[in-house]
Parts: structure tokens; sequence; C-alpha cells
């Protein structure tokens, strides 16, 4: 039984067929389907960084020949590496119909990760999501991501190394905004400039599917989120007809850190530990509405330099009162050790007092307009008493605990190398967790699914679309599809040639058909994005609920099928030109220097970005 989904019974190849596109997937090859392997390109066409040419000037064109392209995707992360082997072909299709020589390779999420914090070079286009974390409904989070200063080689992640000083100048300036509808408007000034400079290529949302044996589980708490991993709600909600419990799919990352989940890089792990064994201040529902949590209510003064929050009547699992002092120890401990933790960001945390047993105030040493959406829900509260009886001043990454004492609706009662079993906690302040949970580990998602046939999980989650198609028969299956507010998405990287110019930045846009793609990647039950911005339209700060709504605040936008014709006549009217064998060439003349020297950083050249000298005191802030 499918839950929510478009896809109309085609299998993969009808698709391909009734799309005329088959050839495409035969001729370009990819990991699992026709060869593709991990050797990426041969080195010679320019992506270390320099000009980028690796040819004569061919006939007809006027300037250097565009290098063949290297698109990387991630090669190890189940779903995510499934949409990218299914869309590759057409894009690799698309991009080659304007002249355009493309390589596909894959890669592990972390080495291609570090090499786009490092500017390293070694790809021209990659493919990669954005996971939907209730956090980022705050915009600033993703809006960030992009800013000058996060480009180049240093500890950022800038996907596509876009490196602006008019949207800098505007994403800085809305974390000094405390009224919501001012800084709305500069966030959208910020999305517009976006939207014109095209700096990368967003495809549809990011799609998601999961699924639930219902002869043994009585599927709840099923929203917006869907089945994801972030989606604690169907884990809490869902009741089990058995005394097996739920039995779910998580990533090895699970146990991998042990008792301080503060050390994954990953952010699936995290939410688990969070909300389930945790509970953070404020939290965020089936929905992505946020809700109380720990703390029943807060207030903001005036100057939005002091929050205050008042704490439910809670314990810890061990039987403690939660107080101020738990609250105020988190956050002290976890700010104080920022660079520690991998997915914990700086944020402008002066201190916090404690007025009395259930009442703790923050100070913040400047306006942080995130803190409620994103902070005040991201980090469960630890038992002080716990961390520091296990010397977690002294050693944070490995305080010496013997069990974990959580504060959220789970109970930890036994950690495995594979698995982490809990049990429902009666008196949690907003949760009524029906049923017991064994959280499973798996390698793959192909070893998620064999074990859900096998009837050794009863709930398996972060698959790939084609679960729609293979249980869409199954009457004691539940599949639940959903798309987000996040997006898969191309990233031409800004930092040297070919994507460093925005015709061709905007060219290859137009060129990909994103209809076709989301056909055959998740059987057409995504949305298409065919718009410059982080969100797609189910975000909550985007007032629009279409293009046309969109184009009216002025955001720029294009067809969601394509048009070539375009892409090659906006490439055109720029000076590119093509030869004999339809191979693009860069206009006559035109500066292949990179934006800035490879191993250096935007903010480091004040005398191209201008910027930069105003908005050191924002950065080092």
């Amino acid at each position: 039984m499918v839950d929510d989904t478009s896809a109309d019974g085609l299998s993969r190849r009808e698709y391909l067929n009734a799309l005329g596109i088959a050839s495409a997937t035969t001729s370009v090859g990819l990991a699992g389907c026709s060869g593709l392997t991990d050797d990426g390109g041969d080195g010679s066409d320019g992506s270390d960084g320099s000009d980028g040419g690796d040819g004569g000037d061919g006939g007809g064109a006027a300037g250097e020949r565009v290098p063949t392209l290297d698109l990387m995707y991630w090669s190890d992360l189940g779903a995510e590496t499934r949409y990218a082997e299914q869309s590759v072909p057409s894009i690799v299709e698309y991009l080659e119909s304007i002249g355009l020589d493309v390589e596909t390779t894959g890669m592990g999420i972390s080495n291609q990760v570090a090499d786009t914090i490092a500017d390293a070079r070694v790809e021209h286009i990659n493919l990669g999501g954005q996971g939907p974390k209730p956090s980022r409904l705050d915009p600033d989070d993703l809006m960030m991501r992009y800013n000058l200063s996060y480009a180049g080689n240093n500890d950022h992640l800038n996907n596509c190394q876009y490196a602006s000083c008019e949207y800098t100048e505007l994403v800085f300036e809305q974390r000094n905004v405390m009224d919501e509808d001012e800084r709305q408007e500069i966030i959208l000034d910020a999305m517009k400039t976006m939207s014109e400079d095209v700096p990368f290529w967003p495809v549809t949302e990011r799609f998601n599917v999961g699924m639930m044996n219902t002869d043994e589980l009585e599927p709840g708490g099923i929203g917006d989120i869907g089945l994801r991993e972030y989606g604690n709600k169907p884990w809490i909600e869902t009741e089990a007809k058995t005394d097996k419990g739920i039995i779910t799919s998580m990533p090895p990352a699970l146990t991998e850190s042990k008792v301080n989940n503060l050390l994954t890089e990953n952010g699936s792990v995290q939410s688990v530990f969070n909300h389930l064994i945790h509970t953070s201040l404020l939290e965020y529902d089936e929905n992505y509405n946020q809700q109380a949590g720990i703390a029943e209510d807060y207030q903001i003064s005036d100057d939005g330099l002091r929050i205050t929050f008042e704490l439910a009547d809670a314990t810890f699992h061990d039987g403690s009162e939660i107080t101020a002092e738990d609250v105020k120890f988190t956050y002290e401990f976890i700010t104080e050790n920022v660079g520690q933790f991998p997915l914990i960001n700086d944020f402008p945390l002066d201190r916090v007092e404690v007025d009395d047993e259930k009442t703790a105030t923050f100070y913040l040493s400047d306006l942080h307009p995130p803190f409620i959406t994103r902070e005040a829900s991201l980090f469960g509260i630890l038992s002080k008493e716990v961390w520091e009886d296990a010397g977690a001043w002294d050693n944070p990454t490995s305080p010496d605990m013997g069990e974990i004492v959580g504060s959220g609706p789970y109970a930890v009662t036994d950690f495995t190398d594979t698995s982490i079993f809990l049990e429902p906690v009666d008196d949690h302040p907003i949760y009524d967790p029906k049923s017991e949970i064994i959280l499973q580990t798996f390698d793959s998602a192909q070893a998620a699914i064999r074990a859900f046939d096998n009837g050794e999980i009863n709930d398996a989650r972060t698959l790939s679309a084609s679960v729609i198609q293979d249980y869409a028969d199954q009457d004691n299956v539940r599949v639940v599809s959903r798309g987000a507010y996040a997006l898969e998405a191309l990233y031409p990287q800004n930092s040297y040639g070919p994507g460093m110019f925005q015709e061709f930045r905007e060219a290859g846009s137009w060129a990909l058909n994103r209809d076709e793609i989301n056909e055959i990647a998740v059987y057409g039950g995504s949305t298409t994005v065919p718009y410059a911005l982080p969100y797609s339209l189910k975000h909550p700060w985007i007032s629009a609920s279409d293009l046309d709504e969109l184009s009216e605040l002025g955001i720029k936008t294009q067809s969601s099928s394509g048009d070539q014709e375009r892409a090659r006549q906006i490439l055109e009217d720029a000076g590119w030109t093509w030869d004999d064998d339809d191979r693009l060439h860069y206009p006559e003349g035109a500066d292949l220097t990179p934006a800035w020297p490879e191993g250096s950083q935007p903010s480091e050249h004040p005398e191209d970005f201008p910027c930069v000298e105003d908005l050191q005191s924002e950065w080092s802030g």
C-alpha cells in the first residue's frame, strides 16, 4: 500500500523508453548499472583550477575549448546515491546538448565534502542534497552556507564556492534584525540576488521514502516529515501489535560514538539522541511546527539579547529532577567545546544564568534571530551531575560514563556494536511513547530492505524511490513518500572555469529537463525546483505557492522542462562559440584566471572582493 506518491506504475525502463533517453543510460554508465567506476577523469582537463584547456582551438570556434567536466556524486549514501545513479544519465545528456563533455565519478561523501571545504578543485560540478532538518526551518542555516567567508580553502562548507559581496552583506544584515517582517524582507533581497547569480542548479525537492509492516505496527505520527530519521514522531506515536516492538533501520554511525553522540557527524544520529533519548528546550512535531519541550514557555527581551525559559516538571531517566542548572551546563559545555563537536556551530552565547530551579536566562553577546528556531531546538538537555561526574569538562570527547542517562521519551536499556534498545518513559512532559524500539544499524538501504523482507525489522527509512513500485501491491506494507523543503542540486564550482562565469551557470541550469529527472529518479514523486534558492516553496520563509507568485516576488525562475536552445543562446550572446564537433569554447580573450588562487579564499583578497574589510568584524564575531 502506497501513501502519497504520484508514480503511475511504470518501471524505470518504461519511463526511459517513453521519454526517449534509454540510449543515454547505456552510453554514460553508472555504478551498479553499467560500469561507472570511482576512477574519475584522467586529470588532463584542468580540474586543478588552471585555465582548463584540454585541446586545440577547433574549427569554427574563437576561444579556448571548455574542458571535459568532472561531475561527482556521493557513492556511499544509500537512497541519495540511488537518486544520483538514476538521474545522472539525463543530466549528462542535457549538458552535452549545449556542447559539453561530461565524465561522472562516484566519491564517498566524507571525501567529497572535505574536498569542497578545501576548495580542492577536483570536480567541476557535484551532485548532492541537503537534509530537511527542523533546525533548518530558520533560513539562516543554509543562507549563511553560501556567504563569501565560507568560500575557498577554510573550515566551512560552501557547496558551490559562491562568493558574492551583495549576497553576503544581506545575509549578515538579517542576523542583526529581530523584527520578523523586516528580516524577511532582507532575506528576500538576498534570495533575489542569489537567483540572478544562479550559483547552483536545484533539481528537485529532497525526496524520502520509508515503509512500515502494518501486520506488526499501527502507524501513527506521520505528517509532513514522513518516515525520515529526522522525524521522531512516528516512532513515538506508532504502536506495536506484537511483543517485538518497533525494529527500525539506522546508519552505522548510530553506535560509533557510543555514549557521546556530540561527536557524530551524522544528523540522523544526532536527532535520535537529542529528541528520543534526550529532549531539547523546544521540539518540532511531525509537520515541522515548533512546540514545547523541556521548556514549557519562554520570553524574549525587547533588545533580543535575553531569552528566559520556564522549565516543565520533568525528570532524567535516573529519576533526578531536570533543573535550570542542567540547562546551563548543557549549553555552556557545548559552546565551550564547539571545535570538538562536528555538528555544533558557534553562536553568540555570553552566559546562562540560573534564576531559580525552573528558570534559566540566556544572555547573548550579539543579536541572533535563529536562536529560538535552531539552537533552542537542537540540543537535548544533559544531566549536569552525570556528565560532570564522568569527567566531561576534563575530557569532553570521551567522558567515562557507564550508562546513558537521558531526558527524552525513551530510555536506553542496552547498547551494542550494532543496536540500541529503547523503552518508553512514562512521565515525559510532552510525549506519550507507545512501544519499545530497537534501532538496528545497516550498511546500506539494500541491506535494510532485505531485513524488512525477512521479517527482521518492521520499519525501514531513507529508502530509494524504487520501493514505491516494489511494494505497491502489498497490503501489509505502508509506504510513505514525501518531498521536503530541502533540495537535490547540482553545484558548479564558482571558483574556477567554467563555473565562475555567470552565463555558463545560467545556461547550464536552463539546459536541464527537471521534469524528466524527477520522473526517472523518483517516479515523478517529488517536485521540481527551477530556481536558484537553497529551499523549495515548502519552506515557511518563502511566501509563494507557485512559480508565478515566486516571480512576482522578484525571484528569477526557469522552466522545469528546460530549454536547450535558450541555453545555447545565453552562451552565444556572451561570446561563447562551438567548433565543428559542437564542442563549447570560451569567448575569445576570456580571462580564465580563477576567481581566487587555489589554496586561498575570497576573504584574503579584498582587492577583488571589496566587502571583505567591512565584514571582517562580522566574521570574527
